[in-house]
């Protein structure tokens, strides 16, 4: 669908990075667990074939591996490339009149479950760092935990 860029352009070794302001906490085997507990078992695999519902069975058995390997990725600095890759399928919205219009086609991407799940680790550590420092504001009130959408009403009125 998308074509190939193979021209990518190498960082800069010259960067520098701002002083942290404060440490980014190991994740632990809790995240791991809780961000499978929260995978659709029946979503589509990504581009290795590993269904959703394999992590979710078998999660005793993978979080003890999957711990060392997310602690190794950081420790490292290195995201192995194939956790990056993902396959893009082009699907019919339901209910087009026309389907010759490239509007009535959506692009969804297809990634590895390994991916989703340290993906949902970091946001959730994230969240509780954003939480723990207050960087967000008083009147953020979207996917904070104790929080909901409509307490915005509550603050405007």
């Amino acid at each position: 669908f998308f074509s190939q860029d193979e021209t990518q352009t190498p960082s800069p070794m010259d960067h520098s990075y701002p002083e942290l302001a404060f440490p980014f906490r190991s994740i632990t085997n809790a995240q791991i667990y809780r961000a499978i507990e929260r995978l659709h078992g029946l979503k589509a695999p990504g581009n290795n074939g590993i269904p959703n519902i394999v992590y979710k069975n078998c999660a005793s058995i993978l979080v003890p591996f999957l711990g060392p390997i997310f602690h190794t990725t950081f420790s490292l600095g290195i995201y192995p490339q194939d956790w990056k890759d993902s396959q893009t399928l082009v699907l019919q919205k339901l209910g087009k009149l026309d389907y010759s219009n490239p509007n009535a086609y959506r692009p969804t991407a297809l990634l590895r479950t390994i991916t989703k799940i340290l993906s949902a680790c970091i946001a959730s550590e994230l969240m509780q760092l954003a939480e723990l420092h207050h960087l967000l504001p008083d009147t953020h009130f979207g996917c904070r935990a104790g929080q909901k959408t409509t307490d915005s009403l509550h603050y405007v009125t």
